[in-house]
């Protein structure tokens, strides 16, 4: 039935676009393909970008997680935001009340003045940029004295001090060399520690093992040992004869001091190969920084089979220190399994342990050899660190790829990495990093492979959006979602997978309120959602995809992206897909979106719902139990009104029955509910996640147990509750039919709707 009357509504929909001028040039310019041979016929008005983001053109005034301070010989915290030390150096010193409120202006001054001069004096640390704001910030103050002591104050709350870096095209590199360097020292300090500790206990034995010796009693060893200016009248041969007859000790058999002395002389050898850990050692620290940082996977496997053998005889000589100090040694056991110890004898504990490496790949250039190198060393227990930086994402269009060329594998090979199991995985932005500090450390001290796949927004001189809301809006608009996979920490998906760094998790595109002045100078507001159609916006390649319509040449059948992406393909039939831009002088302009970018957003879409599933959002697991809950509570209070129905009749002479309240009978009012179309809740299954009353306090309510019930449903739009059904993360809330037939878009609500009806 529902396909006879998709069919019937085709035609319909195609003659009336046939019989409507405006609506078919719309259409056409929606369908056609960009102009290559004459771009400058289509170009848009200058230097424009997605509506929500016209308030960002200055991000000096701005507060955001850039610049961050690369703090000195930190391995817990190497990088943090200037806006978080300020912050914390407000919490320190700002006092109570108006003098309080004082220094935080102040302050937040300050901290624009030192963004301006880092941009200048890229080389000066942040405890010198402070003086010079400081200084600058006092000389144009009233009351100077009062000014600089509050300012000295807080210079010396400073917790953390070291350069200052922007967001720009090689800072994603800088941070993990600089976050990757202290680790390494760290690793270097507690293998020195516990080489030393072994091989002081080897010395041990093996210098009392010689005092025991025959040797050591000798009439040459004690003239040694006791000779001198004092030794005059001592008798060595006989004190050797004494010496000899007392001793009662047991000798150690050779092949045992032969092993401890061996064992020891590995220690010591790879005791010699570490940094030392004063000033003398720093070129020796240097080297071994560089021997632990590659630029291709291929050179990565290559160092590291090369270490694997000296890797091997140091384990080996440990497990034979420790089984001798420890008096467990067994030749009869033992000396066969050592003799014939390789890889294959090592636990993947160790073999994860290993010295690891560090590569960084660019993904514009990788070769299919790197690239197979690349998976090889996410599917090992290799402790291979991987920096994949991904400056174009790349886009299914006829004019940069042929039809069926994997061109989207920088957008997937994370995911593909998640599925192996045991790799650390993070992707996110190079904007988003100093907010996962902590996870790249993790993932840097992990045991282990490790996979770092960064969108760092490319080189574009021309372009005059920053380099951090180009790869901040990748993040935004799901076209690069930001997520970590962590292994360690559990082994469940709940424990080991985050949608860390992306925003509204629950949604599908994240939205935000947009204010603007309508064209009789009038405030107008409303929700706009932020989606990966705008983010190409920012992008050269596509600004042909974008045609915009003069106001006059508006038509009802233009609408909103993110609606047109909701839709299915017959009802799509005669509709024109747009997004706001804004330009220089912050005018709104409304674009039509060309067909070729939609198959990308559709994509995009798909990819986020598998991640919402993976991190337990809109889990389709969970709705399907929900689902067969439901039918089974149906199924009972259609037998309960079946029960009454029965009972009734009988007592017809019988004073009449008080009707069942539906707040005491949530089952029977989800029935009466379903038959006559109104919107309803199931209650009893509310989880109070303040969703849908944030959402319009006037529809949804609580009750007293604080679980949601529809309050008035005429309080708000049909838009309203059907956004509600689709945010709520248990979805009992059920939108049923439209109160207000003259509500625009209705056919595209009632088709969200049905999912949830």
């Amino acid at each position: 039935m529902l396909q006879r009357q998709m069919s019937s509504e085709k035609p319909d929909r195609l003659s009336a676009v046939r019989n409507d001028e405006g609506l078919k040039d719309l259409l056409r310019i929606y369908l056609a393909e960009p102009d290559k041979a004459h771009p400058e016929s289509e170009a848009g008005p200058p230097d424009l970008r997605p509506a929500l983001l016209g308030p960002y053109r200055d991000l000096e005034t701005i507060r955001h997680d850039f610049p961050v301070v690369l703090v000195a010989d930190n391995a817990d915290t190497p990088i943090v935001s200037l806006a978080t030390i300020v912050d914390g150096v407000l919490d320190r010193t700002a006092p109570e009340g108006i003098e309080g409120e004082r220094l935080r202006r102040h302050l937040y001054r300050l901290e624009t003045s030192i963004k301006r001069l880092a941009e200048k004096k890229p080389r000066l640390r942040l405890s010198e940029l402070w003086s010079l704001a400081s200084t600058a910030l006092v000389r144009q103050s009233e009351n100077s004295d009062r000014l600089r002591a509050s300012l000295e104050a807080a210079a010396e709350a400073l917790p953390h001090d070291g350069w200052l870096l922007t967001c720009g095209t090689r800072s994603t590199r800088q941070m993990f060399e600089h976050a990757w360097r202290p680790l390494q020292s760290e690793r270097a300090v507690r293998e020195r520690e516990v080489l030393d500790e072994l091989i002081a206990r080897l010395s041990e034995v093996l210098e009392s093992e010689r005092a025991r010796s025959p040797e050591s009693t000798s009439p040459e060893a004690l003239e040694a040992a006791l000779g001198g200016e004092h030794a005059g009248g001592i008798d060595f041969e006989s004190l050797s004869a004494v010496l000899r007859g007392t001793r009662t000790s047991r000798v150690m058999p050779a092949k045992r001091s032969k092993r401890l002395r061996v064992a020891r002389k590995v220690l010591q050898r790879e005791r010699a190969l570490l940094p030392a850990g004063g000033g003398n050692g720093v070129r020796r620290r240097r080297e071994a920084r560089r021997a632990s940082v590659c630029e291709s996977c291929i050179e990565a496997v290559d160092r590291f089979d090369a270490k694997l053998q000296r890797s091997v005889e140091l384990i080996r000589a440990v497990r034979v220190a420790e089984l001798e100090l420890e008096n467990h040694y067994r030749e009869e056991r033992h000396d066969d399994f050592f003799k014939n110890f390789g890889t294959w004898q090592l636990t993947p504990a160790e073999y994860r342990a290993l010295p690891p490496l560090l590569v960084y790949l660019n993904a514009d250039t990788l070769s299919d050899m790197e690239k197979s190198a690349l998976v090889q060393i996410l599917a090992s227990d290799m402790p291979v660190k991987v920096v994949l930086e991904v400056h174009e994402i790349p886009v299914s269009d006829s004019a940069i790829a042929p039809p069926g060329t994997f061109t989207e594998w920088t957008r997937q090979i994370a995911g593909m990495a998640v599925s192996l199991g045991e790799a650390f995985v993070m992707q996110t932005a190079a904007s988003h990093l100093p907010q996962l500090a902590a996870d790249i450390i993790e993932g840097l001290r992990c045991d282990g492979p490790a996979l770092f796949c960064v969108y760092s927004a490319p080189e574009q001189p021309e372009c005059t959006i920053p380099h951090y809301l180009r790869c901040a809006s990748a993040v935004e608009s799901r076209a690069f979602p930001s997520f970590v996979f962590s292994p360690g920490r559990g082994t469940d998906w709940a424990s080991r997978f985050f949608l860390e760094g992306s925003p509204q998790c629950d949604r599908y595109w994240p939205e935000h309120r947009f204010s603007y002045e309508t064209s009789d100078g009038k405030e107008a507001n409303e929700n706009l959602a932020y989606t990966c159609v705008d983010f190409l916006a920012l992008d050269p390649r596509f600004l042909q995809h974008f045609v915009e319509v003069p106001r006059e040449r508006w038509h009802a059948n233009m609408m909103p992206v993110v609606e047109y992406l909701a839709l299915t393909q017959e009802k799509t039939l005669d509709k024109v897909p747009y997004i706001y831009l804004v330009d220089a002088q912050n005018r709104l302009h409304r674009v039509i979106v060309r067909r070729a970018l939609l198959t990308f957003a559709h994509k995009c879409l798909a990819n986020w719902r598998s991640l919402q599933e993976l991190a337990g959002f809109n889990n389709s697991h969970a709705r399907r139990l929900l689902e067969q809950e439901r039918a089974r509570l149906e199924e009972e209070s259609h037998r309960e009104v079946q029960v009454v129905e029965t009972i009734q009749p009988a007592q017809a002479e019988a004073p009449a029955a008080e009707a069942i309240p539906l707040e005491t009978a949530p089952a029977v009012q989800a029935v009466a509910a379903t038959d006559s179309g109104q919107p309803y809740i199931e209650t009893e299954f509310c989880t109070s996640c303040d969703d849908c009353t944030q959402r319009n306090a006037g529809m949804f309510a609580y009750d007293d147990v604080k679980q949601a019930y529809i309050k008035d449903a005429s309080a708000g739009s049909y838009r309203e509750m059907v956004e509600a059904a689709e945010n709520c993360p248990v979805c009992i809330i059920h939108p049923g039919k439209p109160l207000d037939p003259s509500e625009s878009d209705l056919d595209a609500l009632q088709q969200r709707a049905a999912a949830f009806n």
